[in-house]
């Protein structure tokens, strides 16, 4: 994922006899801190070998709700969306049913490598690098943070609607 937070702070410039005390925000923070316990370990994850799925889900998301599936298994997860849910946009909606989904099945995925299908570019592009939008870059921080925490490794997949 890139970093988002504290870009906003790379466009000061100074001179060379400034003196500058910025104040950085929690999400800045959390950023910094994100990058400090893991740059090393993702600086190198390119280099690992190619780990083959060993599970396979599908996840979707409407105006009115969501639902996922992991292929071979009887793990199915589907919930409605609130009222406030309803209000964000279809892009939230999409990371936040791979997000809820991937909690639903926590004792399946964990430990496990798992290629995520979903019909939406936009959302397997945030999954991979984040997003300049902060309600949708903490999502799918938090999908980074749950497969660190639970030792998962996450394929998001774009398929073609219809497909």
């Amino acid at each position: 994922m890139k970093p988002h937070s504290c870009t906003c702070l790379a466009g000061f410039k100074l001179g060379l006899n400034s003196h500058f005390n910025i104040g950085l925000d929690n999400d800045c923070l959390s950023e910094i801190f994100f990058w400090k316990n893991n740059i090393v370990k993702l600086n190198s994850r390119a280099n690992l070998p190619y780990k083959a799925p060993l599970l396979i889900s599908y996840s979707d998301a409407s105006k009115v709700g969501y639902g996922a599936f992991v292929v071979g298994t009887n793990e199915v997860t589907h919930c409605m969306w609130s009222t406030q849910e309803i209000a964000e946009s279809s892009i939230w909606r999409k990371l936040k049913a791979i997000q809820f989904s991937l909690n639903s099945f926590k004792a399946l995925v964990r430990g496990k490598c798992i290629k995520w299908h979903s019909d939406n570019r936009r959302a397997v592009r945030i999954m991979d690098t984040g997003s300049p939008n902060a309600k949708l870059h903490f999502i799918a921080f938090d999908i980074f943070d749950f497969c660190q925490t639970h030792n998962v490794t996450l394929m998001p997949q774009w398929i073609p609607p219809g497909t």
